[in-house]
């Protein structure tokens, strides 16, 4: 009897032979279905609905450290779905004086979700390149405690330890924070629909224009920098980050035999 799995994926063109059944896991019933990936992951950590999906590399970790055994029973696949730079998606204030990464020491750092895996890369490779701690800096949660990942996981209640931490309310976005020199610099912008006090969206955008220079008082720092900015940080190894993996959850499988089997079949599935 063949098991069925319910797998939850962003619209990843390598997950697409999955999707259109070019590639079939043997004795596997898979329905997919395609989420946005900070609804994704929030889904994940709240509601824990899915047999099998994609997931951010540092909340899953972070899910494991705080499994109590109710939720986040998961076994991570070795299937990395999601790699690349945060550097296109890096927007700083025009005068908030900087000119290079080193001048963010200090400065107020807007991010989607703190604990969200594109911001832990961006913090190491501060700290790697320029010695700059979080501690360093003040940082702004663009994403609701209600939907945030970071509430999901709990840090509301506990926060990241010795670093200035603030959660924006739903009135609130980055990009109109960046615009007005409420904060400096502001990473993994994604732009899209103006929807500035919607509390049912959990990545709020306040249309600030992001292409060319953007405004008189925002850029996008790879196009003030150029080529220096990518030749500084990819002089290193491993600097092409890994930020999503592949789940199963354990109880999915129940108590059917061979149970290593079943994770077997979707890794190897991804694997083709």
């Amino acid at each position: 009897m063949a098991l069925r799995i319910t797998m939850a994926y962003s619209d990843n063109p390598r997950i697409q032979p999955l999707r259109d059944g070019t590639v079939k896991p043997e004795n596997i019933d898979l329905e997919m279905i395609t989420v946005p990936p900070s609804n994704l992951f929030y889904r994940n950590l709240a509601f824990d609905e899915f047999d099998a999906s994609e997931m951010s590399i540092s909340e899953t970790l972070l899910a494991k450290e705080r499994n109590d055994g109710t939720k986040w029973d998961w076994s991570a696949l070795p299937c990395f779905l999601s790699r690349g730079h945060v550097w296109p998606n890096l927007y700083v204030n025009t005068s908030s004086g900087i000119d290079s990464l080193a001048d963010i020491k200090g400065k107020r750092i807007g991010v989607p979700d703190y604990d969200m895996t594109a911001a832990l890369w961006f913090r190491a490779t501060l700290k790697d390149l320029y010695g700059i701690e979080a501690s360093d800096n003040t940082w702004y949660n663009g994403r609701t405690i209600e939907f945030s990942h970071g509430g999901a996981l709990g840090l509301d209640d506990s926060g990241p330890r010795g670093v200035e931490h603030h959660w924006l309310t739903a009135d609130q976005t980055l990009d109109v924070m960046l615009d007005k020199g409420e904060i400096d610099v502001y990473t993994a912008l994604r732009p899209g629909p103006v929807t500035t006090g919607d509390t049912s969206v959990i990545d709020r955008y306040g249309g600030t224009p992001t292409t060319g220079k953007a405004t008189p008082t925002s850029a996008n720092f790879s196009q003030m920098t150029g080529k220096l900015l990518f030749t500084s940080t990819s002089r290193r190894p491993g600097s092409t980050t890994a930020t999503t993996t592949s789940l199963c959850r354990i109880a999915s499988c129940g108590n059917i035999p061979g149970r290593r089997w079943s994770y077997s079949k979707p890794y190897s599935a991804l694997r083709r």
